[in-house]
């Protein structure tokens, strides 16, 4: 039992106690302040061209609309245009009772304009995995429908009236987890109509439903059997759906359907025979109109009461059989409004027509305009105050808002202001109540430079639009690579301005001022340390060309070192052995001059040891073997056939050791020196099986056959004077080997579980290997000796690790630093233990690629992902300085401190440290009350909680990140501390 103080401490109690408190602050603070920082903002260059956008759609008196990876809404005031939520690749969306629902082609979103009304629709859910790609949105009665996928369901269709209880899937119309993924979803009166395939060897046909599970069935079998009809074009005119279907008799014609098998017939066959084309249906008044092919006219616009009779070829524009091909080469856009049918006619100059149906009230409206080739742009037509908007490419280039009654007279050009077509990012018009909603990029006359993303208002007059807003172009972004720590700063390469304008070498020393330019290039391919002062490099040059470079880190220590005559060279790989660095080399353009070379890094040193059969652009895996190199290369010939060579750094001395696949090249690969030898892995005809060589042809032998299975050998790691690797085969799916480099002392280390599990074998912390283990979606790390009792579970994370590449991993100081691959993954850190193994703190979510280092300090390519954050520096170069102390340590020193001032146990806090949840238990006064507040180190209150009741016990904690916090109780005037310590 612990001896009890007395409430006013003694001078000397409270002395000890607050040198107890410094020292144990002095000591945690070296642990809990290292933060990540952002080193240096190397490439400054904002990408305009970055905001495309694929969707505008008004809501209410706003719009929503979707720009680079955000969703925003306006109200058409530039305060009142704000960023939802960032996500990869927002699209479609639609306003469903005061929401707005979205998808980011994985997970269904819903808003209603703001940022906290923005959220997971799938939350609402029950749990399992949804996925809601590309989703369709149509309503039919107050229900809106979509489609979505579940592991049990595949992709089927959706219905919700906004509620938990009213969101399900209408019907599994492909029982199973097989996908029906329904297509054309279309309202026609009370009836959805779609196409899907059905699970009782049906193939796609046509589908109604009125709404409920038992009301949704296929309609008619229009193709028997397991083929298709592929009914699609849906569209709906007096109570009638309209749609093209295919059969192997009458080819692709028009029918219709009531939603019954009796009451769906083919309209007529209108080019008789299999060869039956028609296209681009709209309902105009009690009228289909479409394009179809009649065998005689060409393609023409068609028109249909649903009679045969009454289904006629509307006009014959271009006479003859070529037909007007009213289809647009390059928009899929056709529109109907007001009783017209909008068409483009790319045989008449690519003129907008209309037509309401009759011969002399189809003509053209616009002028022939200039420049029109099969390029040529009409798109995003839009009804705003009963007049149809749209925008129009009037020359090569640009393109201008217009509108049109439906006559040559009243289609008129509004406003030149809009900008260059590109793929993926035209203009985009949404009628958002009163105002007319834009968006889009200007280009600035002559020069040609796009402008950033605009949003804009318009009230449908000429020059009668204002700029609202303009979208924040993020940062490009230096995007840091090959990081090669030398002795006096760390190389690496990065990006300067926008789409690798110039692809620079960069140095650091791992502050900003530091941090600086060592020599523009056009693009830097790829870097090996030559010693500890110096890298070799290969580069394309500003000027043109390729070239091999040596740099020490300065800008006059980094020069070309390509011999005189030599073609222009890339490095395919390399290795550094005896001083010199090898590699295989290619010409950079045509792949010829392949081979392979060595550098010295002078010119004179730069020699070509041994030409190749090939186009080089297959790299040679190699690695040092004492003071030679071994490599895998083709066997001349044939070329594509890689054995295993050694070469001593001569031309003489270069040469085929061992010919292990004679039928077919055995790409010996994975090459880790083992006691003296090297093992390797190579193909034998059958399967990747280990082997092993001392340098000679006799002492170069298969070192263990894990036939007859098929299998294969990845992660063969150096581990003191072992190998660690993993086999898999069909059968046992994937384990953890070891090998002394002995058929005898090969052995299983551990099995983790039967299937096939993903294992990465890391990186070595003080005696042990890190092992990251993977199994069904849950992650584990792992740390072996090699033996099978050595090896043991570290620690059991949350979250799921994709591979850890050494490029995305180093060792500083004991430990091991790595990303986990996910958007916002962030940088992690192991020393082997479970309380050292955790996700390093960051203030906003951080992706995490390339790692490297500079002394004590880690540095990696990071890119801030968080909702509703623009990206300000783009993936940039960031650091963090390693801890001073042990994590474990400094768990270990706050229990201390505890155990030391607990003498009063006025206030109780355990587990301490807690990984889940604390107890907090303030011992008084029965029945009455105190408040307890919690700090971080830094001072930032986390909690403040009243009205609790001493002698009772409380949990806290389980939403506190990693850390140490100080809680402060009031009692009876009275203020008590704890010092509590929160672990992974």
């Amino acid at each position: 039992m612990k001896r009890k103080l007395p409430l006013t401490m003694t001078k000397v109690t409270r002395n000890r106690a607050r040198c107890l408190m410094l020292l144990l602050l002095l000591s945690m603070s070296q642990f809990s302040h290292a933060q990540i920082s952002l080193l240096k903002d190397v490439n400054r260059w904002s990408d305009p061209y970055y905001n495309d956008f694929n969707s505008i759609e008004g809501h209410g008196n706003g719009a929503f609309f979707h720009g680079g990876d955000s969703l925003y809404f306006t109200d058409g005031t530039p305060n009142g245009t704000v960023a939802l939520t960032a996500m990869d690749y927002p699209d479609g969306g639609h306003s469903y009772n005061g929401y707005y629902y979205f998808s980011n082609g994985e997970s269904l979103w819903r808003s209603d304009g703001t940022v906290a009304g923005t959220t997971f629709f799938k939350d609402v859910l029950p749990s399992e995995e949804y996925v809601f790609f590309n989703p369709v949105y149509v309503e039919m009665n107050g229900i809106l429908y979509f489609k979505g996928r579940t592991v049990s369901t595949g992709i089927e269709i959706w219905r919700t009236d906004g509620t938990v209880a009213g969101t399900y899937v209408l019907k599994d119309v492909k029982p199973g987890s097989a996908s029906a993924d329904p297509q054309n979803l279309t309202v026609v009166g009370n009836k959805l109509f779609f196409s899907a395939p059905s699970g009782n060897n049906k193939g796609i046909e046509l589908w109604v439903s009125d709404g409920t599970q038992t009301g949704t069935t296929m309609v008619y079998d229009i193709n028997p059997g397991s083929n298709s009809s592929d009914p699609a074009n849906m569209v709906g005119v007096d109570g009638i759906c309209y749609f093209t279907a295919k059969n192997p008799t009458y080819g692709k014609e028009l029918w219709r359907s009531d939603g019954t098998a009796a009451g769906t017939w083919m309209v007529k066959d209108i080019r008789p025979g299999s060869a039956g084309t028609i296209d681009k249906l709209r309902a105009v008044n009690n009228l289909v109109m479409f394009e179809a092919h009649d065998g005689v006219h060409g393609k023409e616009i068609w028109k249909s009461d649903g009679t045969e009779a009454g289904t006629q070829m509307v006009k014959d524009i271009y006479p003859g059989s070529n037909g007007s091909s009213p289809e647009p080469y390059v928009t899929t856009e056709v529109f109907s409004y007001g009783g017209i049918y909008y068409f483009i006619s790319s045989y008449v100059s690519n003129r907008l027509w209309r037509s309401d149906g009759t011969e002399a009230g189809t003509y053209p409206i616009t002028s022939p305009m200039q420049g029109a080739d099969y390029s040529f742009m009409y798109m995003n037509f839009t009804v705003f105050n009963d007049e149809v908007y749209f925008m129009a490419q009037d020359d090569w280039l640009y393109t201008q808002l217009w509108k049109t009654g439906g006559t040559l007279a009243n289609t008129v050009k509004l406003d030149n202001r809009f900008g260059y077509f590109t793929y993926g990012n035209s203009a985009r018009l949404a009628a958002c109540g009163q105002n007319l909603m834009m968006i889009s990029q200007e280009v600035e006359l002559p020069t040609g430079v796009m402008s950033p993303t605009k949003i804009r208002i318009g009230d449908g007059t000429p020059g009668g639009t204002t700029d609202v807003f303009t979208l924040p172009a993020p940062s490009v972004g230096s995007s840091p690579q090959y990081f090669i720590a030398l002795d006096n700063a760390t190389l690496f390469a990065g990006q300067e301005g926008g789409d690798f304008l110039f692809h620079n070498l960069y140095r650091t020393d791992g502050t900003s001022s530091g941090t600086s330019e060592v020599k523009k290039f056009k693009h830097v391919h790829t870097m090996q340390r030559l010693d500890n002062q110096r890298v070799v490099l290969t580069a394309q040059l500003v000027e043109g060309g390729s070239a091999l470079y040596v740099s020490d880190g300065t800008t006059s220590g980094t020069q070309n070192i390509t011999p005189a005559g030599a073609p222009p060279l890339r490095i395919r790989s390399s290795a550094n052995a005896n001083g010199w660095v090898f590699f295989h080399g290619a010409n950079y353009s045509s792949g010829t001059s392949n081979g392979l070379y060595k550098t010295n890094g002078t010119s004179a040193g730069t020699v070509l040891l041994k030409s190749f059969e090939g186009d080089g652009f297959g790299a040679f895996e190699m690695a040092a073997y004492g003071d030679k190199l071994l490599f895998s290369a083709p066997e001349n010939p044939p070329a594509y056939q890689q054995e295993l060579w050694i070469s001593d750094g001569t031309a003489a001395g270069t040469s085929i050791l061992a010919n292990i696949n004679p039928a077919g090249g055995s790409s010996p690969h994975l090459f880790t020196p083992v006691n003296g030898n090297m093992i390797f892995t190579a193909w034998d005809g059958a399967g990747y099986e280990l082997y092993i060589t001392d340098g000679t042809t006799a002492g170069t032998s298969k070192l263990k056959d894990f036939s007859p299975a098929k299998n294969e050998i990845q992660e063969l790691t150096a581990f003191d004077n072992k190998a660690l690797f993993t086999v898999s085969n069909d059968a046992d799916g994937r384990s953890l080997w070891v090998t002394d480099g002995t058929a005898a002392g090969t052995l299983l280390v551990k099995d983790f579980a039967a299937g096939f599990e993903q294992i990465d074998i890391v990186e070595q912390v003080g005696i042990d290997m890190m092992v990251l283990v993977t199994i069904g979606g849950q992650t584990a790390l792992w740390k072996t000796n090699g033996t099978t009792a050595g090896t043991i579970l570290v620690k059991q994370f949350d979250v799921q690790f994709t591979h850890i590449y050494k490029a995305t991993s180093e060792v500083i100081n004991g430990v091991l630093y790595f990303a986990r691959q996910a958007e916002g993954g962030g940088l992690w850190r192991t020393d082997g233990t479970d309380c050292g193994t955790f996700q390093i703190e960051s203030s906003l979510p951080i992706s995490v690629q390339d790692i490297g280092s500079v002394g004590a300090t880690v540095l990696f390519n990071g890119n801030i992902n968080e909702q509703s954050y623009i990206s300000e520096f783009g993936p940039e170069l960031y650091r963090y300085d390693v801890e001073g102390i042990a994590p474990c340590e400094a768990v270990a020193r706050a229990a201390q401190f505890n155990d030391e001032m607990n003498g009063d146990d006025t206030m109780r806090s355990y587990p301490n440290p807690f990984k889940h949840e604390l107890i907090v238990q303030v011992n008084g006064e029965a029945n009455r009350t105190y408040a307890v507040e919690v700090f971080a180190l830094n001072g930032r209150r986390i909690q403040s909680t009243a009205e609790l009741i001493f002698n009772e016990k409380y949990p806290m904690g389980s939403e506190w990140p990693e850390g140490i916090y100080l809680l402060k109780a009031n009692v009876n005037g009275k203020i008590v501390t704890r010092k509590v310590v929160k672990t992974h």
